[in-house]
């Protein structure tokens, strides 16, 4: 149907007009698969968060949050444009003091360094892994297996003043954020796994990124390896152990949510507790870092539109409605926005 001649023009069905979408004009990006490492020189695991599935479906917003290595160790100029590249706002150091001051962080043009350590004594004390913290850790056990990464972990998890600024900035929207400690594993690893459950991803998906950290720091595993052959070949178990120094156990990542859900009963209370994520704080936490992507089916949106792409069927509609046209054509923005940003999940 056509509307009405007006002013003596000829009526034209404005259904026939192009739809106006930001979304069809760009092209569309690119992004490796989630929790692929940065291509950095200087060294290996610096990677993000971006592109995980997440709560509802949703996937983590890509070039927000970075889980990395110390920045000195980024020294090359390709290094270091490729870091000057990311926008940082915050870099959150969770190494110790004396860590830290070994080896200060180059800090990029526009970010602010934080340094708080990721791991202390119940006393506030940072730990150094003198004989006497690692004793106070292990609670008098001996050091075998994986007890010295589980005693760190589940200490990591309470009165963490590090992880309490890590959601703190992210809450502020300051971002992108790197994160990091000296090898971007352990303290790093349990940060990235508490932003994931914040988030809303699966158990699968936090162990899958923490797992990674064994695939990009391969080399250094090898190297070790190597080097302690002897002493595997007369047991095998030393393999393992060697594992969890310059690697990560991949039991460690069921362990940390076991712990969390034994104390707390559930991942949400443990995060209003430790953090202050109260259900509606951790609702608008997730409204601020996820989103749809193409690779589920949705079509990601710029901007609003009533109109899915390739489907003229909602532009069927009376003269009556005449004045929404320009709604439906892209040209202004409806008085109430629905909280869908895909242009499928609107019909």
């Amino acid at each position: 149907a056509s509307l009405p001649p007006r002013r003596g023009r000829p009526a034209k069905p404005f259904y026939d007009l192009p739809v106006l979408s930001s979304a069809a004009s760009k092209p569309t990006v690119v992004h490796p698969a989630p929790g692929t490492e940065l291509p950095f020189e200087g060294g290996h695991n610096f990677r993000e968060l971006g592109g995980y599935e997440a709560d509802e479906g949703k996937h983590v917003r890509w070039g927000q949050i970075y889980r990395g290595i110390p920045t000195w160790k980024l020294t090359g100029e390709a290094d270091r444009k490729l870091l000057d590249s990311l926008g940082l706002r915050l870099i959150l150091d969770l190494r110790s003091e004396a860590e830290a001051a070994e080896s200060p962080d180059y800090v990029p043009d526009g970010a602010r360094l934080v340094r708080i350590c990721g791991l202390c004594l119940e006393n506030g004390k940072e730990v150094d892994f003198s004989p006497e913290d690692r004793e106070t850790l292990l609670k008098g056990m001996p050091d075998e297996g994986r007890r010295m990464a589980d005693a760190m972990y589940e200490r990591m998890l309470f009165g963490n003043k590090a992880y309490k600024e890590l959601f703190r900035a992210l809450e502020a929207g300051e971002t992108p954020v790197l994160f990091h400690c000296s090898a971007g594993k352990d303290r790093t690893g349990v940060a990235a796994m508490l932003i994931l459950l914040a988030l809303g991803a699966s158990d699968e998906t936090i162990t899958e990124d923490f797992v990674k950290t064994n695939i990009w720091r391969r080399p250094e595993l090898e190297k070790v390896w190597a080097e302690h052959a002897d002493e595997i070949a007369a047991d095998p178990s030393r393999k393992d152990f060697y594992l969890g120094v310059f690697g990560v156990h991949p039991e460690s990542a069921p362990f940390v949510l076991d712990i969390i859900r034994q104390r707390f009963g559930s991942a949400e209370a443990y995060l209003e507790a430790e953090y202050g994520l109260t259900p509606a704080r951790l609702m608008r936490l997730r409204r601020m870092y996820l989103e749809f992507f193409e690779s589920k089916g949705h079509l990601k949106m710029n901007s609003f539109s009533l109109v899915p792409q390739n489907d003229n069927s909602l532009l069927l509609i009376n003269a009556g409605m005449a004045p929404l046209k320009p709604y439906f054509t892209g040209q202004e923005i409806p008085p109430r926005r629905r909280g869908t940003t895909c242009q499928k999940c609107i019909r």
